[in-house]
C-alpha cells in the first residue's frame, strides 16, 4: 500500500458537500430575490418602517379634596394630566369618552391621601398606573401608553 497524503485536495464528500452548499445558497437568494421583486415585500418594508407618532392628549385641571386622615385634615390637590396615544383614532375616542375619564380620574384621585398620592412604585407615581389602567378598561382596549403629569399642587 501506498502512504498518500491528500494536502488540501478536493474529495468526492468534499465536493458534494461544497455542491449542496452552493444549491442551498442559490435557491435561498432565488426565493430572497424574489421577494423583494414582490408588492407584498414592498408593503411589508413599509409597514414596519412607519414611524411610530406620539399623540399627547391634555385633559384639563382637577382640583378636589383628598382623602382625609383626621377630622382637621383639609388637603386639596390640583393636578393636570396628559395622556399618551399612538393613533389618532385613540384621541379621538379618549375625546369621545373625556366626561367618563375625567370621572374615574377623580375617583381615584379622591381616594388618595396626601401620604398616599406621592407613593412610587419602579420609579413612578402609582397613581399613573391606577389611572392608565382604569382608562383603558373605560374604553375597551389599550390605548393609553404613558400618562404625563404636567402640573401638580397639593396643600
Amino acid at each position: 500500500m501506498k502512504n498518500e497524503k491528500n494536502n488540501g485536495g478536493l474529495t468526492l464528500p468534499k465536493i458534494i458537500i461544497l455542491g449542496v452548499v452552493i444549491a442551498i445558497l442559490a435557491i435561498g437568494g432565488g426565493v430572497i430575490g424574489s421577494m423583494f421583486d414582490s408588492e407584498k415585500a414592498a408593503e411589508f418594508f413599509a409597514a414596519t418602517d412607519e414611524e411610530t407618532v406620539e399623540i399627547t392628549v391634555p385633559l384639563s385641571e382637577f382640583l378636589l379634596n383628598l382623602k382625609p386622615v383626621s377630622s382637621n385634615d383639609k388637603s386639596y390637590l390640583r393636578i393636570e394630566f396628559s395622556f399618551m396615544v399612538l393613533r389618532p383614532e385613540d384621541e379621538e375616542e379618549l375625546l369621545a369618552q373625556e366626561a367618563v375619564v375625567r370621572d374615574a380620574v377623580i375617583a381615584i384621585l379622591r381616594q388618595k391621601t396626601a401620604d398616599t398620592i406621592f407613593s412610587e412604585e419602579n420609579g413612578s407615581l402609582t397613581v399613573k398606573t391606577e389611572i392608565k389602567e382604569k382608562v383603558n378598561e373605560i374604553i375597551g382596549r389599550p390605548i393609553i401608553e404613558d400618562i404625563y403629569v404636567t402640573n401638580m399642587v397639593m396643600q
